[in-house]
Parts: structure tokens; sequence; C-alpha cells
């Protein structure tokens, strides 16, 4: 390989090799921006989240309120009329967006139950429905009625095996007589509502722990991916900062927040994905006009680097064609070379060896 070819091949690959170490440099700095952003957003999201959840509670509150003011109702629950109860609480569920509407005793018995007696008339339309009491069981949420007592309660629960906002409360006429407790279930579409709602994160998921250990999934948002099982570590648990996960190829910041739940539940978390894969996307167009602006760059640095290889590698040549011709015998004085600098003494050095010589 010639001293010329090999000087420009030089001067490419410092060229080449300095923007790279550019473009890789401004995208890690990109990225590193991006992930402080997203951990931030997720902090902020959870907040809204917990927020939005509340803001749920509070508004069911005031409507199951609005029911515990019927008179009917709190005759029928005095008199033990069942049907009476469970028809008020099936009708004020559906207004409120509850699936299970439940009557409990001062004692903590679930003296009504809708889904309870949907099933049993479901199974039991052609039996005798002279009593229509469902069978008497604990509400499993004791933190929840004692503080219903006083004043409404509400959190998230884990309730055979799908996650609950779970209002009560108390009924008076004029004595405390009971409780009531309504169950807004926490699913996909209730999820999908508050992210149309809010600027929630499009990757949510809602997890519980179940008796043996593991982190179950009961509630997903408007995008369908498996994060949760990516952050649990090797003894089980789920991280409480941020967290880099890759799930499907694709790069998210992931973050949980604990949600108000009863102490008699499993525990309810809200994991929240920012995904670095959409962060990015609107750079692809500034990636794509560095590529061409590198490509461009290398090409002008390729002709650059011929001539400017050519220019210092022409009078080196010179004096090489000066040496041979004197090795052989030639003592003829050398071309001038207009070179100034340590090429043009060397040249001067050649002309004066060649006229001492001769």
């Amino acid at each position: 390989m010639s001293f010329r070819v090999r000087l420009a091949s030089f001067l490419v690959a410092s060229l080449a090799i300095l923007q790279i170490l550019t473009a890789t440099l401004i995208y890690q700095v990109t990225r590193l921006q991006l992930i402080a952003q997203g951990e931030q957003q997720l902090i902020v999201a959870g907040h809204a989240f917990a927020l939005q959840l509340k803001d749920v509670s509070a508004r069911v509150a005031d409507n199951v309120q609005v029911l515990t003011l019927d008179f009917a109702l709190r005759s029928a629950i005095a008199q033990r009329d069942s049907a009476t109860v469970l028809s008020a609480l099936r009708n004020h569920g559906n207004r409120v967006g509850a699936t299970r509407m439940l009557l409990i005793g001062l004692d903590g018995a679930i003296q009504a139950d809708t889904s309870q007696a949907d099933t049993s008339q479901a199974d039991t339309s052609q039996a005798d429905t002279s009593d229509t009491s469902p069978p008497l069981h604990k509400f499993p949420f004791s933190d929840l009625t004692a503080a219903a007592l006083e004043h409404p309660a509400s959190a998230v629960v884990a309730w055979d095996g799908r996650a609950y906002w779970m209002v009560v409360v108390p009924v008076s006429a004029p004595a405390l007589i009971g409780l009531i407790a309504a169950a807004i279930p926490v699913d996909d579409a209730f999820l999908a509502h508050l992210q149309e709602q809010s600027t929630l994160p499009s990757t949510i998921e809602l997890v519980t722990q179940t008796a043996d250990g593991y982190w179950r999934v009961v509630a997903r948002g408007s995008e369908q991916i498996d994060l949760s099982t990516r952050l649990v570590s090797a003894n089980g648990g789920l991280p409480d900062t941020p967290t880099l996960a890759t799930v499907n190829g694709r790069e998210y910041v992931a973050l949980t927040t604990h949600l108000d739940s009863s102490r008699t539940s499993a525990p309810i978390i809200a994991v929240l994905g920012y995904s670095l894969d959409d962060a990015l996307r609107p750079y692809r167009s500034v990636a794509m006009a560095w590529t061409i602006l590198l490509a461009l760059g290398l090409v002008f640095g390729l002709i650059a680097a011929l001539i400017i290889a050519r220019g210092v590698s022409r009078p080196v040549e010179a004096l090489a064609a000066t040496a041979r011709r004197i090795a052989a015998g030639d003592y003829r004085l050398p071309a001038p070379i207009k070179q100034r600098g340590e090429i043009g003494e060397l040249a001067a050095a050649f002309g004066n060896m060649a006229l001492a010589i001769g």
C-alpha cells in the first residue's frame, strides 16, 4: 500500500471514527435525558392515578349515601325483607357502576349480596323462594367496616381473583342499623377509561400477590404487554425505584406504585411503564438526517483526504525517485521541489549531495 493511500485511509478513518463517536455520544445523552424524563412522568402519573381513584371513591360514596337515605330501603333492612333490599341494591349498583352490592350487619356478617342472589336465582328458578337470604359469611375487609362506622371508607381490594374499588358507607334509621358496600371492578375497561380522561401512560398494570407469593396481573390498560413479570426480582419482590425493562424487544422505564388498599387484602400495586422506543420515535428523523450528513461528510472527507494525501505524497515520491536515480549512478540535479519545511530541506540536501558526488 502506497504512502498516499495509507495517508488518505488514515484521514478518512479518523473522520469516520470522530463522527461515529459524536453520534454515539449524542444518542446516549438523549437516551439518558429521556429516561430521566420518563421517571419524572411516571412519578407524576402515579400520583395522578391515586388521585383519580380517590375522586372515584368520593363520587361513589356520595351516590351510595343517597341510597342510604331511602326510607323504603331502611325499612326493608329493619324488617329483614331480603327481596326488597336486594332489588334496591341491584338497581343502585347499576347506576354507580358497581358489579357487587352488599348489605353488612354490625357484626360484620354479609346479610345481602347481589352477586350471590343473581347466582342463586339462576340456579333455583324453579325452587321455593320463600327465603331468599344468602348464606351468612363475614365481610373479609374488617378494617373498612370498622372505619365506616364513623364515616364512608374506601380502598382497593383483591377479592375472588379480581381488583375492586370497595366503598363502605353506614346506614342509620336513625341509629346505625348496618353498612352498605359497593364493589366497583378495577378492570381493563376501568383503566382504559381513566387513561382516556387523563395523561396516564398507555402501559399500566394492576398486580396482586397470591397466597403462594406470586404476583398476578388483575387488570391492564390499553397496551396489553406483560411488564410486571419482567420486574419481579429473584426474591419475588417488585422494585420500589424506576427500573429499565425490555419486553418483546422494546425498552421501558417502569415504576411501581402501592395503592391505598385494605389491610386485610392482598397488596395491590400499579405498574406504570414509559416506552423509550415511543419517546425516541420523534428523533428518528433527526437520526436519519444525521446519517445522511455522515455519509456526505465521509464522501467529502474522502475527496479532501485524497487531495491532501496527493499534495503531501508528491514531493516525497519525487525525492524517492531522485534517491533511486542517484543510487543508479545518475547524478544530475533533481527537479526543484517547491516545498517548505522538512521536505524542502530534504530536497535541497539531495541536490547538494548530487552536486558533491558529480
